[in-house]
């Protein structure tokens, strides 16, 4: 009876967590293209940047020991989301490239999209798989 119990409990979690998933994606499926990151996520975007990024590119994105991250020639170079994603990944943090979380990584790329004048999202977090649909217009 005890193993039924316990069964049935992990089956409606399991269902539960499964449902989640599915309003999540559907809420991003159905967010406008370009306007894809919520603005809890941007904010998260602070603390990561300020941690990991503000010491080279500086407090205001304003670029310092590296390039500025914000204004017409940063995003010049990145046509999306994606490309941003990319590069940091591959490259930074200078000192331990490739180094933090997915969730850091998107979350420092909210705030700076929204550093350059991208507007949030009432809505779900940027997933990974949804990045090039993020512009800069």
């Amino acid at each position: 009876m005890l193993r039924r119990t316990i069964f049935a409990a992990l089956a409606l979690t399991a269902g539960a967590v499964a449902m989640h998933g599915m309003v999540t994606n559907d809420a991003y499926a159905q967010a406008a293209p370009g306007t894809v990151f919520s603005t809890g996520q941007a904010q998260r975007g602070v603390g990561a940047y300020s941690v990991s990024c503000a010491g080279c590119h500086g407090t205001k994105l304003e670029g310092m020991a590296a390039a500025a991250l914000i204004g017409e020639e940063f995003r010049a170079r990145f046509a999306n989301a994606q490309d941003v994603y990319d590069y940091a990944r591959a490259n930074m943090p200078a000192d331990n490239p490739g180094g933090l979380s997915d969730a850091t990584y998107l979350a420092a790329i909210a705030f700076i999209f929204q550093s350059n004048g991208k507007q949030p999202a009432d809505g779900p977090d940027l997933p990974p798989t949804g990045l090039a649909k993020v512009l800069w217009k």
